[in-house]
């Protein structure tokens, strides 16, 4: 949802393929963010 607004952006500063980048790092960063946040609520959940 964020790259809705965040691409148009980004691609007038930076172009297409930075754009992309950088979104692509964005999900990259959130994905491993969440799999950490499950990992520790699994835990949690076991004690």
């Amino acid at each position: 949802m964020g790259a809705n607004w965040l691409m148009p952006i980004l691609t007038d500063s930076f172009g297409w393929f930075w754009s992309y980048v950088v979104v692509a790092g964005l999900s990259a960063f959130s994905a491993v963010g969440y799999l950490l946040l499950a990992k520790h609520e699994e835990e949690l959940v076991k004690e």
